[in-house]
């Protein structure tokens, strides 16, 4: 049997149609790739108990013209902590607050901080309250915005707190792996930004 050939002008015109029936694409998991600071300063014998609580005046991750472009999510996100480019760890799956928590926690592991189990164990209990994380789509642009306070409750009463803020947009170029690219660009940066010795430090 004798087939067709197919020419490149057949190729490309093919694979241009593809990118219009899929532009809209499945994506029940949402991929963060955590990326760890470069030169992250180390605090060995330190111990604290944490947590990750929800304060956000709007709860969805995705506004409705986001939602459209990202079919069937289920509201979670995979989590892979990056050793080079490329090359990471998946750690596990979560909701959004969980993922703050583990995101946070792999910030604080690699200060060589230890993450005790309960509160009874550390004197120190690091709480990290999530004020916004959204992502919103308009004229083929990606938005994110991110946003959490670090409350620290030491053991002399006292209590310090940092504010963490950030946004960012990237041009949808292809499918929506520029999404998943944002998100996890804005939340490296912002977790990065903890300023553990000032939380911590005695």
């Amino acid at each position: 049997m004798n087939l067709p050939k197919i020419n490149r002008l057949d190729w490309v015109l093919m694979a241009c149609s593809a990118v219009l029936i899929f532009g809209c694409t499945q994506k029940p998991v949402f991929q963060i790739n955590y990326s760890l600071p470069t030169a992250a300063t180390a605090y060995p014998g330190k111990r604290v108990y944490f947590t990750a609580t929800d304060d956000r005046s709007v709860s969805r991750f995705l506004t409705p013209a986001a939602a459209e472009e990202l079919l069937d999510f289920s509201g979670l996100f995979s989590l892979v902590v990056l050793k080079s480019e490329g090359v990471g760890d998946l750690v596990g799956a979560y909701e959004i607050v969980p993922l703050m928590a583990a995101l946070c926690e792999q910030r604080l592991r690699a200060a060589q901080i230890e993450v005790a189990s309960t509160p009874d164990t550390a004197a120190t209990r690091l709480e990290i309250v999530l004020k916004t994380f959204q992502l919103d789509y308009a004229k083929r642009k990606w938005m994110a915005r991110l946003g959490f306070e670090a409350v620290a409750y030491r053991p002399d009463g006292s209590t310090r707190r940092q504010s963490v803020n950030g946004s960012a947009e990237r041009l949808k170029v292809w499918a929506n792996k520029e999404a998943e690219a944002l998100v996890s660009e804005l939340a490296s940066d912002m977790v990065n930004r903890l300023e553990l010795d000032r939380l911590l430090s005695p």
